[in-house]
């Protein structure tokens, strides 16, 4: 069965026809939708738009005469058949009003032609792949994208339409919220998250930050629907565990020493069957790079309704260094793809990160420079969280943190940057045990 590729003849007519009718309206339109030359599959008529939006850009009147003379002059005008082809356009199209329709119908064609000719690249390559993944990922990612490039983008004034009917909706009662943190008071303290943040995490190692993405990763999915979480801290298999001793308080260390009660034991396994019951909590342990999370994350939207990405942590991270290129600059793409996530899925994307020693040295809070790499990560930021433990009790005894025997460390989640909001400070306790952060506050 011979195969046909996508395209309509009488579509690219018409698109042209109503450019020489209507001139620049229809061309607005036209470069409205991202209307190019490739969208149009006959050569002629790819020749036709190129010449149109030449002339365009120079003023020239967009009607068949000079535009048949801009042809001829760039020696073209013969590989179209002349100017009766022109002719022939304007001629089958006696009015516009089958223009946008024209418009949207060639843009789908021309979608459909490049999803081929991507997934036969991407066929090709598999068949005879021989290099690093991260580029065929990064090929699945740009078939993905296809379609989004061709979106329609929004002006200023729909979303002044749209910030006027929010502000309709609140005005009747309709509650805006944001997504709630599961420690009591957090949210008034450091504001909710919100769709298209990036929030960054920050601690430094064995000091807690992967915990918290546990508890909010878990907390959001059961709330809100599917979260991913992008682990590469630990693989999956180690996490139901994790979990599970943050629900119900039981040390995971000690069932596996051998040193709990049977009773205390059963705890456990059915707070692991509860984890088990969250099918919204998706778990990746083996993208390493940020193509392959974006690619993973493409993927997934199309089955599901993403509420929160969780990556564990920039650092694990192959940041993709391109050659000439510096680490910093490695890393302000991957926190930028990060924050292009959170905007076009209108999420909040929370990415981990580490602290640089200097914390520890000089026994003082985190700032926002002590981010390891720091440049990038401050500047695509929303939120700057970081997990820190005090140096000294609440009764100001200084705390040895490598004492073995110390089960609850006094600790504060420290807000320095909220582009959006106030920054500010909550208290926590970290109960070493179960690695977890108290006190929570049931989400209801």
């Amino acid at each position: 069965m011979k195969r046909i590729i996508p395209h309509s003849k009488s579509c690219e007519q018409t698109v042209l026809g109503s450019v020489f009718l209507d001139g620049a309206q229809t061309l607005s339109l036209c470069l409205d939708a991202k209307v190019n030359e490739h969208s149009f599959y006959i050569p002629a008529n790819q020749l036709v738009w190129k010449t149109i939006v030449w002339a365009a850009k120079r003023g020239t009147p967009l009607e068949v005469g000079p535009i048949s003379e801009a042809l001829r002059e760039k020696g073209k005008l013969d590989d179209i058949g002349g100017i009766g082809y022109l002719l022939n356009i304007t001629e089958s199209l006696p009015t516009t009003a089958g223009t946008v329709s024209a418009i949207e119908t060639l843009q789908r064609l021309y979608t459909l032609r490049e999803l081929i000719k991507k997934s036969s690249e991407i066929i090709d390559n598999a068949y005879s792949f021989e290099g690093d993944f991260a580029v065929f990922s990064q090929q699945i990612e740009d078939a993905l994208k296809i379609r989004e490039g061709l979106e329609k983008p929004k002006t200023l004034g729909e979303a002044c339409d749209d910030t006027i009917d929010l502000l309709r909706r609140i005005g009747e009662g309709e509650k805006m919220e944001g997504y709630s943190w599961p420690f009591a008071g957090m949210d008034e303290r450091l504001d909710m998250a919100e769709g298209g943040e990036l929030v960054v995490v920050a601690a430094r190692p064995s000091r807690g930050k992967s915990s918290f993405a546990r508890q909010v990763a878990y907390a959001w999915a059961a709330k809100y629907g599917d979260v991913a979480f992008f682990s590469r801290e630990m693989p999956v298999g180690q996490l139901p565990q994790l979990f599970a001793q943050s629900l119900c308080g039981l040390s995971w260390r000690e069932a596996r020493k051998n040193k709990m009660h049977k009773a205390d034991v059963a705890t456990l396994v059915n707070s692991i069957r509860e984890v088990q019951q969250n099918t919204k909590l998706h778990i990746f342990d083996k993208d390493s790079t940020a193509s392959q999370i974006c690619a993973r994350i493409k993927a997934m939207k199309q089955t599901k309704q993403i509420k929160a990405v969780f990556i564990d942590y920039l650092q694990a991270y192959d940041v993709e260094q391109i050659k000439g290129e510096t680490r910093d600059m490695a890393i302000g793409r991957f926190t930028r793809s990060m924050k292009d996530i959170a905007l076009d899925l209108g999420i909040p994307v929370i990415l981990l990160a580490q602290l640089s020693r200097s914390v520890e040295k000089e026994e003082r809070e985190p700032r926002a420079s002590d981010l390891r790499e720091s440049g990038n990560i401050e500047q695509d930021a929303d939120r700057i969280i970081f997990c820190h433990w005090n140096a000294a009790d609440s009764m100001g005894v200084p705390v040895d943190f490598n004492d073995s025997t110390l089960k609850t460390i006094e600790s504060q989640l420290i807000q320095v940057k909220n582009r959006n909001g106030t920054s500010g400070k909550q208290d926590v306790l970290f109960n070493r045990p179960t690695t977890t952060f108290r006190t929570l506050a049931k989400i209801d």
